[in-house]
């Protein structure tokens, strides 16, 4: 039986379908990657994703990242760290409704009204009015992943591959890959990404259903090889 190995790009596929859904988020990796290929021999598996941060004191999603990479871990699951850079920006907004601009949103007796913000959107006209923002930015994944990818391709290490990703990105690898003769199956967390470019050089793409995640899921309670529990987070049951 043919082996592939997979490469799962962790932050699309938690932005594309986990976000929001914590009931997901405790994802067998290794069962939805053996369904996703159910022809083949599932090889390695290569997870990648960057540590998270505290946005608040107290914020505990950090902990609970740690956690599920500790069960992928367990699982064989090579994970490959890139890491979040934070960024102070001063960006156009889209919009100046009052209900959009903030979130949550401007109660209506606020001082700073619908009538003023339109006051600073006459003002800054013929431009937009602009706003500072503080922006985390995932770093390295995709170059990580689309490197990985192509190691592997291009020294024949597989003739293979299963990629989760809805990442544009990693249009070049991908198609890298499948010029040197690697049968690549993309599988596109999100059917609002736009996947036309990654559809056009994958051997083959689909957008994943959620039910390919829910029938993925880890015990409540998972025993990892030390012996050890590990349990899911409550914060998603």
């Amino acid at each position: 039986m043919p082996v592939f190995n997979a490469y799962v790009d962790g932050f699309n596929l938690y932005m594309g379908a986990l976000k929001g859904r914590p009931e997901l988020k405790w994802l067998d990796l290794v069962a939805f990657c053996k369904a996703a290929r159910p022809d083949m021999q599932l090889g390695k598996i290569y997870f990648f994703t960057a540590a998270i941060s505290e946005k608040y004191p107290g914020d505990d999603a950090p902990r609970r990242q740690e956690k599920y990479l500790r069960v992928l871990a367990h699982q064989g699951v090579i994970v490959v760290r890139g890491k979040f850079q934070l960024n102070d920006k001063l960006l156009r907004t889209v919009t100046m409704q009052r209900q959009s601009v903030f979130v949550p949103e401007l109660p209506k007796l606020a001082g700073i009204s619908q009538v003023a913000l339109n006051v600073v959107a006459r003002k800054a006209l013929p431009t937009v009015p602009k706003a500072f923002v503080r922006e985390w930015k995932e770093k390295g994944s995709d170059v990580n992943l689309g490197s990985y990818l192509l190691r592997d391709a291009l020294l024949k290490h597989i003739s293979a591959a299963l990629v989760v990703t809805g990442d544009s990105d990693l249009v070049m690898p991908v198609k890298f890959a499948v010029d040197a003769g690697v049968n690549v199956r993309v599988i596109v967390p999100n059917r609002k990404q736009n996947a036309s470019a990654l559809r056009n050089v994958a051997t083959r793409l689909r957008m994943l259903h959620p039910g390919d995640l829910i029938v993925a899921q880890l015990p409540k309670t998972f025993i990892g090889k030390n012996g050890r529990q590990i349990v899911r987070p409550k914060e998603w049951a």
